[in-house]
């Protein structure tokens, strides 16, 4: 399952700084932005009002906020819960690097 998107979207609802929620992602700040994009066409809805000096989550984001946050939770639990089972450490490395670096 990819939380990917959840997660940066929690981040920037957290943050509300592109810059800053974009460091606690791993990813550049155009590429967070492109991903917030993706996720409020899929949604059908805006998330964020944004500006050059600001951005705030719209009331469509603040009920999303609530169900990203549990299913993030309820995601993490389950797949503790899952890896725990046989005393193994799993889990997934991912690298990204940028094409124009």
């Amino acid at each position: 399952m990819d939380t990917r998107s959840l997660r940066q979207f929690v981040n920037l609802a957290d943050a509300l700084h592109f810059g800053r929620a974009a460091e606690a992602s791993h990813v550049s700040p155009s590429a967070l932005s492109r991903g917030i994009q993706r996720l409020e066409d899929h949604l059908g809805a805006t998330l964020f009002e944004r500006n050059k000096r600001s951005v705030r989550l719209t009331r469509a984001g603040d009920q999303f906020l609530d169900y990203a946050r549990d299913a993030l939770a309820d995601w993490d639990a389950v797949r503790n819960r899952m890896m725990a089972r046989d005393g193994k450490l799993r889990g997934e490395v991912s690298l990204y690097c940028s094409v124009t670096a």
